[in-house]
């Protein structure tokens, strides 16, 4: 079981048998949809073991990436594991290109950008109509940051122009919005698990 790895990675550190022991726990805990545990486990047998063959790396960090995705459940939530995934995700397809893409990534990368952009427009949209503006342009902005080709990057900036707001990127507007302090209703925090499809893991 889980505590035989664990047991195996302390008794011989350092070793190709430690090294494996790491990873399958980490395997452990991913096929058994227990997604904070899987990335806790990954990234400790990234830390321990960062010259591990490329093919068992790589596994880590792709299983990391996608596990961490899994824990991100929706608007209403805390945004933080979309964007550590989006983040793990490309420093994934940037030491494995090939992989990546055999992995549909740049698909799995659109979805969180589309994600994202949705949610910023949601945020920048709320603070407009309850008159927080300094909030609302720095949610347009953050649209146009993360994907300035979509349809929702055209309408922030119309939002952003209503607002008497020039939608060019920060340093060229006059002053750098800051977002407001208080939060959007309903915000929630991130425990659970979703499962793999299109880079989750399944229920």
């Amino acid at each position: 079981g889980i505590e035989i790895l664990n047991a195996i990675a302390d008794r011989v550190p350092g070793t190709v048998v430690a090294e494996k022991a790491l990873l399958r726990v980490g395997d452990y805990h991913y096929d058994n949809k227990q997604v904070v545990r899987a990335v806790e486990a990954y990234d400790h047998y990234i830390k321990t073991f960062p010259q591990s063959p490329r093919k068992r790396m790589g596994h880590a960090m792709l299983r990391a990436a996608r596990a961490r995705y899994a824990q991100y459940k929706g608007d209403a939530f805390d945004d933080t594991p979309l964007t550590d995934a989006q983040q793990r995700f490309m420093i994934y397809s940037d030491r494995y290109p090939t992989e990546a893409n055999k992995a549909n990534i740049p698909m799995v990368m659109s979805q969180i950008r589309n994600a994202l952009v949705q949610r910023y427009f949601s945020s920048g949209k709320f603070y407009k109509r309850i008159g927080r503006k300094t909030a609302a342009i720095f949610y347009y902005k953050k649209v146009i940051a993360q994907d300035s080709q979509s349809h929702w990057a055209r309408r922030a900036e119309d939002a952003l122009r209503s607002l008497g707001v020039s939608p060019a990127p920060d340093g060229k507007a006059a002053g750098k919005p800051k977002p407001d302090p208080i939060k959007k209703p309903d915000a929630k925090t991130d425990t659970d698990s979703k499962s793999p499809k299109n880079g989750k893991v399944e229920k």
